[in-house]
C-alpha cells in the first residue's frame, strides 16, 4: 500500500477550481467525484466506464452508499483508481488522487477487518 501524503483537502482546493461544487463530507464517494471531476468526465461517461448506472454512481458521490457498498463496487473503484494512477498521461496530481482513492477503497472497504480473521 503507498502511502496516503498528498491526500488533504487544501491540496484539492488549491489545484483545481473546478471543485468547488464537490460536498465537503469526507467519504469515498466525495473522493470519487473529486477523481471524476478531475478527469473531465460526466456521470454518465464515468458510471459507463466503472459499469455502472449513472443514479448508482451519483448516490455513491452522494455518500448514499457508505460503509454497506457493495464489494464489486469497491472493486470498481478500485481498478479504476489503479488504472488512472498507472497512466503517465494524466498530470501528477491526478495520479496522487487516484493513489489516495485506491487506498482509502483498500483500508476501508475491502481489507479484512481484524475481527474477521
Amino acid at each position: 500500500m503507498s502511502s496516503m501524503v498528498g491526500c488533504n483537502d487544501d491540496e484539492i482546493a488549491e489545484n483545481s477550481s473546478s471543485l468547488r461544487g464537490i460536498k465537503e463530507k469526507d467519504t469515498i464517494g466525495r473522493d470519487v467525484a473529486v477523481l471524476r471531476t478531475l478527469l473531465s468526465m460526466t456521470q454518465q461517461q464515468m458510471a459507463d466506464v466503472m459499469l455502472l448506472s449513472r443514479i448508482t454512481l451519483s448516490k455513491l458521490e452522494n455518500g448514499d452508499e457508505g460503509k454497506t457498498m457493495a464489494a464489486d463496487t469497491a472493486f470498481r473503484i478500485y481498478y479504476l483508481a489503479s488504472e488512472v494512477l498507472r497512466n503517465s498521461s494524466f498530470t501528477e496530481f491526478v495520479r496522487e488522487r487516484a493513489a489516495c482513492l485506491r487506498d482509502r477503497v483498500e483500508n476501508e472497504l475491502l481489507a479484512p477487518k481484524r475481527e474477521e480473521i
